[in-house]
């Protein structure tokens, strides 16, 4: 994913400590192994075999499947030539299984192909590469992942830009947790999520390829290059063995929050052991500890999971559940809890490690709860301690005011200039311009959106000549009628009820969702109830540049129509954030 870095909020730099090379996680053992190189090396079952649409000489080196009609599901279960082998795990081990697609070209509903976890017809989780309508009445390429268990499904879809010749799929299992990626060049892989399926046990995985039921798709090769089935001492899903080299000297730790009262000393010392003995055991182990117990004999001793404050003994998120424990493992291999969506479907240790990306060496690894209402005691990746709110806002607003849960899985890499992020309705900041190229088949307005596009147009030229003449921004369209704008332009032709679905205006009737009005986002966004919808855009801004949409029309059936920072007319999809761009 190529996206600009994301301008943080006036960090002091500290020189960097110098970088030590660590060694390379141990390699994780091949179970199975198949190159379709003429033959097939493995002992497959072909369920509901159909010779006729596989071959391992058609194209030399690969096994294709020809997709045909046929479903797998709890309506139907009329699907040909799937190709499963016996999971080469004991039960209920961690697992990895990869493969390549190769000239697979999806063109109707349900062309797909790729990976399957499957127990029996009611009971199986895949990820594929297909064409969809999605239940919206328009097709699109997607990367999907459905899971069913009993029969009852779960899908999720993920829009592809571009057709590909070449993909690698790939499932990573830890326990009951599943987590799904893509890859463009076999190295270097994008997980889109992780997601609960089932007891842990798993039957068989493999190969899918077909069409779905009803489906008038044409039959499509899916070129299959390789099959193979990695085992994963104890981490396939849960993130890396080791941190990844965090850059120092991002934030500075401001010195309010290194002033830890004496009352709190006890504690920080036994952060400092807990942190010592991290470092020893994954310097021995060659990973992470899963749970802070697992330093418990070697390397500390029981009593040091023990704060002095703490009657209870138990953290109140991520519990170690071996030994009594006042500490939060932040780097645990728990799931992130509900209430926080941006990073839904994660655990703990691939969002802190995402976090490092934004904000370096001050991400706490460690912390304790246990100083009062609205105190929490942290260790640090750099291994400092400090003090942070916890209840009121979190750590990381010691360093960016105003974060949001979930800002740092929008980046890749974070420089360490100064933010404009806009805080009352006022000009907006200077916005640097085409930092991504819009599509050019999201250029192309169909004929049908004309009238809207051009009611857009006008809206963004009104808006500009009001920050000109008032200084600041509209906070609703309705401030630009009548001085700006008569009142029909704020009518999409396909709208008949005069009204959107987000951003609703409170003045006039009004088609259109203006992104920059000063009300919080929906709760399930932020769990705060603090960001406005001027703020969050604000900070997409910093990430995309201009093409942020400024003002929105939700009327085209699956389409958005937008009108950019930048005045440019792009047509989108409403799930801004999962297009894929190889």
């Amino acid at each position: 994913m190529n996206v600009e870095p994301l301008a943080a909020a006036a960090p002091e730099r500290e020189a960097p400590a110098a970088e030590v090379e660590e060694p390379p996680a141990p390699e994780p053992q091949v179970l199975a192994f198949d190159d379709f190189d003429g033959k097939l090396s493995l002992d497959w079952h072909i369920l509901k075999a159909d010779p006729t649409h596989f071959s391992l000489s058609k194209n030399p080196g690969m096994l294709t499947i020809t997709t045909q009609k046929g479903a797998l599901g709890a309506e139907r279960k009329d699907y040909k030539n799937l190709f499963v082998i016996d999971c080469p795990t004991r039960p209920g081990a961690d697992f990895e299984i990869t493969t390549s697609i190769v000239s697979f070209k999806p063109v109707a509903n349900w062309n797909q192909a790729g990976l399957i976890c499957y127990n029996d017809d009611d009971s199986f989780l895949k990820w594929v590469y297909e064409w969809t309508g999605d239940n919206l009445g328009s097709g699109r390429l997607a990367f999907t992942f459905g899971r069913e268990t009993g029969g009852t499904p779960a899908y999720e879809w993920f829009t592809v830009r571009q057709r590909l010749e070449k993909v690698w799929f790939r499932i990573s299992k830890q326990g009951n947790r599943y987590a799904f990626s893509t890859s463009l060049d076999g190295k270097s892989f994008r997980r889109y999520g992780n997601r609960t399926w089932g007891d842990g046990s798993v039957k068989q995985v493999g190969l899918v390829a077909k069409n779905g039921t009803p489906s008038t798709a044409p039959d499509v090769d899916a070129l299959f290059d390789f099959f193979e089935v990695k085992a994963f001492p104890g981490e396939a899903a849960g993130g890396p063995w080791r941190l990844p080299k965090v850059e120092t000297g991002k934030f500075r730790i401001p010195d309010e929050n290194l002033q830890i009262p004496d009352e709190m000393q006890a504690c920080a010392a036994k952060l400092r052991k807990i942190g010592d003995a991290i470092k020893q055991y994954e310097k021995d182990k060659g990973k992470l500890p899963n749970r802070l117990s697992d330093l418990v004999s070697d390397y500390i001793s029981a009593e040091t999971l023990l704060c002095p404050h703490d009657p209870t003994y138990r953290a109140p998120h991520w519990p170690d559940p071996k030994l009594p424990c006042s500490y939060m493992w932040e780097l645990s291999l728990d799931p992130v809890p509900s209430p926080w969506p941006a990073v839904s479907g994660m655990v703990s240790r691939e969002w802190k490690i995402q976090q490092m990306k934004l904000f370096g060496d001050v991400v706490p690894t460690v912390r304790c709860l246990a100083h009062g209402y609205d105190v929490a005691l942290n260790l640090s990746v750099g291994g400092q301690i400090y003090s942070s709110p916890y209840h009121s806002f979190g750590w990381e607003r010691v360093f960016i005011p105003d974060y949001s849960f979930g800002d740092e899985m929008e980046i890749e890499e974070v420089s360490s200039a100064p933010a404009e992020v806009e805080k009352e309705p006022a000009r907006p900041p200077k916005i640097a311009r085409r930092k991504f190229d819009i599509p050019e088949e999201n250029l192309r307005i169909p004929q049908e959106m004309e009238a809207c596009a051009a009611n857009l147009r006008k809206m963004y030229a009104a808006i500009k000549k009001y920050e000109k003449d008032k200084g600041k921004r509209p906070n609703w369209l309705s401030d630009l009628v009548p001085d700006y704008l008569s009142g029909d332009t704020l009518f999409c032709p396909n709208d008949p009820g005069h009204t959107s679905p987000f951003c609703l205006d409170p003045k006039l009737p009004c088609s259109y969702g203006y992104q920059f009005t000063p009300i919080p986002i929906p709760p399930g966004w932020d769990p705060t109830g603090r960001t406005r919808y001027r703020d969050w855009k604000s900070k997409q801004v910093g990430l995309f540049g201009d093409i942020v949409p400024l003002v929105r029309c939700h009327h085209h059936g699956e389409a958005v129509l937008n009108v950019s920072v930048g005045g440019q007319d792009i047509l989108g999809r409403p799930e801004l954030g999962v297009d894929v761009s190889p």
